[in-house]
């Protein structure tokens, strides 16, 4: 032991790793393994219900970049980048299925001009959103509109107060 040095460690020769711990328990390693791995499934599913609500109430408040979104689920961002790729996506495709969703439902159901969405959905730009709406549905915003307009329930007034 020497107090007062440049780093804190512990060596012993590399044969040991070879050793098996005398109290190791396959049977229980496999067990537990097997636990982990269900509870890391589970732990992708719950999260994806979750997210996409999480994703649309912060579109609506502007805090939807993944860190608002991680702090939100009491993780760090990389945790749940990591969990959103184990369970097949990323946050920025669950991001644009989630605009265009909201987007949608705002074309049908307000009274809100293209530009007034694609600012509330969290675009940069009326042609940005869009670009990403004909790629996600193959037709322009507009051409949505009138094929699912119904009666406007909501004013843009009562859309950006919820």
């Amino acid at each position: 032991m020497q107090f007062g040095a440049h780093e804190t460690a512990i060596a012993f020769s590399s044969r040991w790793l070879k050793h098996q711990p005398p109290t190791a328990d396959e049977l229980l390693f496999g067990y537990l393994k097997s636990e982990a791995e269900e509870a890391h499934r589970n732990q992708s599913a719950t999260l994806m219900d979750k997210l996409p609500m999480l994703i649309s109430q912060g579109i609506m408040q502007n805090r939807f970049r993944a860190r608002h979104v991680a702090e939100q689920l009491g993780m760090h961002e990389r945790t749940m980048q990591r969990l959103l790729v184990d369970a097949g996506t990323s946050y920025r495709a669950l991001l644009g299925r989630v605009r265009i969703s909201l987007a949608k439902q705002l074309l049908e159901v307000t009274g809100m001009t293209i530009n007034e969405i694609a600012v509330a959905t969290g675009y940069n730009s009326s042609s940005a959103f869009i670009r990403a709406f004909q790629k996600s549905t193959d037709i322009s915003p507009g051409e949505w509109q009138k094929q699912h307009k119904q009666r406007p329930l909501l004013t843009r007034a009562e859309v950006t107060q919820q």
